[in-house]
Formats: C-alpha cells, sequence, structure tokens
C-alpha cells in the first residue's frame, strides 16, 4: 500500500508535465500594418517561437518551405502546418507544436515571433520575448523536476521500506513456523509420557494387587503354621500324657510282678484287642473335629494297632482322649 501512495504523486507529476501545461509566454505580436511579423499564410512567412523541451526553437515557414532547416511544409490551414522534418513530423497552431516521434515528441506552447529567424543552435543567444515569462516558465520546470525528485525519493524510501517489512513477514511467518513444529513436538512428548504413566500406574496397581494376594498367602500361611505348631504341640503334650499314664499304671517292678498278675493282665490285653475294630476307628477319625497334624498321628496309630493287637488298649485310650470322652 505504501509503494502505490507514493507513485500517485509522481504519476500525477508526470502527467501534468506531459500535458499541454508547460504554458508559454504571452508575446503581443504586431499585425502586417505597423511594421510586425506578416500574417500566417502572408508572403512575408510564418515564424513560431517554441519552448521544446527547456529550449527555445523557432519555426520559420516561407512559402512552402522552412528557413534554415530542412524540411517540407504543408499548409493546412489559415495558421495551421504540417512539417516535416528529419526528427519527426510537427504539427504548427498560432500556439502550439505538436511533434510526432523523436526525443521532443510532445505537445508544446508557442508565440508567434517577428519575420527575422531567430537562430536555433545556442538557446542562450536566442532572442526571448518576454524575459520574465520565460523565467517564470522555468521556474515552474525547475519546481517540477523538484517534485519528481521527490515523488522519486518518496517511492525508493517506500520501496526499502516494503522490503523491510516482506522481510520482517518472512521471519515472523518463519518463526511461526518453527514454533508451531516445536509445539507439535512438545504435544507428541507430552502424549508419549501419559502413555508411559499410564503404563507404570497400571503396573504399580498390578504390582499391589500382587503384594497383597502374596501378603494374604502368607499371612494364611503363617497362621496355618502357627495352627499346625499348637496342634503338634498338643500332640506331643497327649503323647507325653499319655506315656506318663502309662508308666503309672506300670510303676510297680517286673520283680515285685506276680504270676497272676501278669495273667490278668495278658488277658484284659487280649479282652482289649478283641474290642478294638480300626476300620470303625478310622471312621470316628474321619469324622471328629481334631486338627489334621492329630487326626494323621491317630490314623497312623490305628494302623499299627490292626498289625500289633498289643497296641489296642494304648490307641484305644488316645482315641478316648482326642475325642473327649
Amino acid at each position: 500500500m505504501p509503494r502505490f501512495l507514493s507513485a500517485l504523486p509522481l504519476a500525477l507529476t508526470l502527467a501534468a508535465l506531459s500535458a499541454p501545461a508547460v504554458a508559454g509566454p504571452t508575446i503581443s505580436t504586431q499585425g502586417p500594418g505597423d511594421g510586425g511579423a506578416p500574417a500566417a499564410g502572408a508572403g512575408a512567412g510564418f515564424v513560431l517561437d517554441c519552448r521544446i523541451n527547456g529550449r527555445l526553437e523557432r519555426f520559420a515557414i516561407v512559402g512552402n518551405a522552412l528557413v534554415d532547416r530542412p524540411g517540407s511544409v504543408i499548409q493546412l490551414d489559415t495558421g495551421v502546418f504540417s512539417v516535416l522534418t528529419d526528427q519527426g513530423n510537427v504539427l504548427l497552431t498560432e500556439d502550439s507544436a505538436q511533434i510526432t516521434g523523436g526525443p521532443d515528441a510532445g505537445k508544446w506552447d508557442c508565440v508567434r515571433g517577428s519575420a527575422t529567424p531567430a537562430p536555433t543552435g545556442d538557446p542562450g543567444t536566442a532572442p526571448i520575448a518576454d524575459p520574465g515569462a520565460l523565467a517564470a516558465l522555468q521556474q515552474r520546470l525547475d519546481a517540477a523536476q523538484n517534485a519528481i525528485a521527490a515523488a522519486e525519493a518518496r517511492r525508493n524510501a517506500a520501496l526499502e521500506e516494503i522490503d523491510v517489512l516482506q522481510a520482517e513477514l518472512a521471519a515472523s511467518l518463519h518463526m511461526e513456523q518453527t514454533e508451531q513444529a516445536a509445539r507439535l513436538r512438545a504435544e507428541a512428548i507430552l502424549e508419549e509420557r501419559g502413555a508411559d504413566l499410564a503404563e507404570a500406574r497400571e503396573r504399580i496397581q498390578a504390582g499391589d494387587l500382587e503384594r497383597a494376594d502374596l501378603e494374604a498367602a502368607l499371612a494364611e500361611a503363617e497362621a496355618a503354621n502357627a495352627a499346625l505348631s499348637a496342634e503338634l504341640a498338643a500332640a506331643q503334650a497327649e503323647e507325653d500324657m499319655t506315656e506318663s499314664e502309662m508308666d503309672r499304671d506300670g510303676a510297680p517292678g517286673a520283680e515285685d510282678m506276680s504270676e497272676e498278675a501278669t495273667d490278668a493282665g495278658s488277658e484284659a490285653g487280649q479282652g482289649a484287642a478283641m474290642m478294638f475294630d480300626a476300620d470303625a476307628a478310622l471312621a470316628m477319625l474321619e469324622a471328629a473335629e481334631i486338627s489334621d497334624i492329630a487326626r494323621a498321628a491317630l490314623v497312623a496309630a490305628v494302623e499299627q494297632a490292626r498289625d500289633n493287637p498289643d497296641m489296642a488298649a494304648e490307641v484305644m485310650a488316645r482315641l478316648q482322649n482326642a475325642m473327649g470322652q
């Protein structure tokens, strides 16, 4: 946008300079009757002084020829001539020269001049009808050139500013793209870490459950161990008690025992053996509410008594004690 705003005054200035705004001086001329220049198309000739590109040019026409320069002339109307020169075609009127082609192409302001041809080589030696008007024209030309230079400077500054802004925009876009890529990477890392964290939490929960199961199993094993220890201790105490009772029952020495007592004991053992039923004892043990250790010890004793009837009385006594009878 600054570039277009800066170029607008320049375009307006150039249009103003190329238009017929380069006004020529208003020079009073004398007619043929008071010794001045002849009328257009008169035999004395047609003289026109023009300011072209800052220099004074004179077109003097006598008949169908130019004076002091090559070219052919065609009179189109009163005071209107078409001049063909080596620089291009020139259309002359009472107050202008329209040049087609060449470096002087354009429309230039002119004034009628005297019949005496003016030199065309050096504008400084050419006669100037109105020095004040020419000075004003020069001032206007200088002002226009200064305006053009200022417009070009503004245009160049605007172009430089546009370049700077475009560079800043490109840097901003690059930075934005870099930040977006970094943000996407950070989001991906966060997602990965979130997944890892969720997996770690699941592992921790699974470990907690497994540890709880192990602790429960350990507690159960410890309870079972304690129960077994208690049952073993009870069985051992029961066995010790049974052995103590048996020792008390057989306290008299062998040397003091009479033959009748021996026979009576033998008969009692035989009676107990006849009353002992190993299968019934095992069925009782299976249904009894005793510990597994005590049950296992009594089952072993019953099996021994099955093979050794002499142990029947002892096993029956142990069974009675275990059953609480």
